[in-house]
């Protein structure tokens, strides 16, 4: 028979009576707060929340992530230097949608919505 899991397990207590702190303890009506056992805290859990400003146009992360992977292949085919994985920081940011460097300087390529 399988051990039951740790959070449906009774809690021990320590000599003095006072439980010992663990990072998955269930909150005082018996359940589990929502983000421990999914390994997500609340602020990824609701998108909504995020203040995340996307400040990336179409077009501008379809050529970061294009030129992210063109660099990060000539660590692999061509001159094979270890320069190429700067093409990291393309990439990230194309995928991510956000640049800081457009955030500092009050940059922001996306498409302005219609007003009707």
């Amino acid at each position: 028979m399988y051990p039951a899991p740790l959070w449906a397990a009774p809690m021990a207590t320590t000599s003095r009576g006072r439980r010992p702190p663990t990072c998955a303890r269930p909150r005082r009506g018996g359940t589990i707060e929502p983000g421990i056992i999914a390994g997500t805290d609340a602020a990824t859990a609701n998108r909504e929340d995020n203040n995340v400003k996307v400040n990336e146009g179409t077009i501008d992360r379809a050529i970061r992530i294009i030129a992210g992977l063109v660099l990060i292949s000539l660590v692999f085919i061509g001159p094979q230097t270890a320069w190429g994985w700067i093409g990291l920081l393309p990439l990230a940011t194309g995928l991510a949608g956000r640049c800081p460097a457009y955030s500092l300087f009050g940059i922001n390529t996306c498409s302005m919505k219609k007003s009707s």
